[in-house]
């Protein structure tokens, strides 16, 4: 079992040479090598097993992190804890950031908030709800875009989900929409709608 531990001594050694063994202080036969360890970490009370870069005795097997790789474990872990929530991860925060070409300050700003938020996010530190939102709102589209629709009371635009991605078709109102289901009849320079095929109704939908 993985057991996350803060020990000196692996930072005395790392800082002689990477390639210093460490004797385990727990079987004391074996030493510490470099190999991903499944770490259990804890997030407002609910546990994560995530993997990480660790230390493992080659004799016992016993497994633990040293200080250096805390970093990662927490990132990890707040990373699976958000997820869990339906959050924006800290590498997904990032891919927004990056995708307006902002900068965490400029992001920052953009956002209203202290310079240094973004880069807590970004680093592990858990956004509350209400931030996410805004986040989404501010770097999305097409969340800016329901939103909008919501607030002013407009139905969204028809559109068609293919593969799960929504394609919109916005209709001239001009042109009449004509269903063959429920009449013979086509008016002229209607727009015809027919039934999917048995291979349509399996890729796509109707929002």
């Amino acid at each position: 079992m993985a057991i996350y531990l803060h020990c000196s001594l692996f930072m005395r050694a790392s800082r002689k040479r990477e390639a210093t063994k460490v004797k385990c202080f727990v079987c004391n036969k074996g030493t510490f090598e470099k190999r991903p360890v499944n770490m259990t970490g804890e997030r407002n009370g609910e546990e994560f097993t995530v993997q990480v870069d660790g230390l493992s005795c080659s004799n016992c097997d016993f497994e633990t992190i040293d200080n250096e790789q805390s970093g990662q474990l927490t990132r990890l872990v707040s990373d699976a804890y958000r997820k869990k929530q339906v959050l924006l991860t800290g590498p997904e925060i990032k891919a927004a950031r990056e995708k307006l070409s902002m900068s965490q300050r400029d992001f920052a700003d953009y956002l209203g908030v202290g310079s240094a938020s973004v880069k807590r996010w970004e680093s592990g530190q858990i956004q509350d709800r209400a931030m996410d939102r805004l986040m989404r709102l501010r770097s999305d589209p097409e969340e800016a875009r329901m939103n909008y629709e919501a607030l002013s009371g407009q139905s969204a635009a028809p559109c068609f989900v293919y593969l799960g991605k929504p394609m919109h078709i916005l209709f001239p109102e001009s042109v009449v929409k004509y269903d063959s289901r429920k009449s013979a009849v086509r008016p002229r320079g209607a727009l015809a709608l027919k039934p999917f095929t048995g291979w349509e109704q399996q890729t796509a939908s109707i929002c």
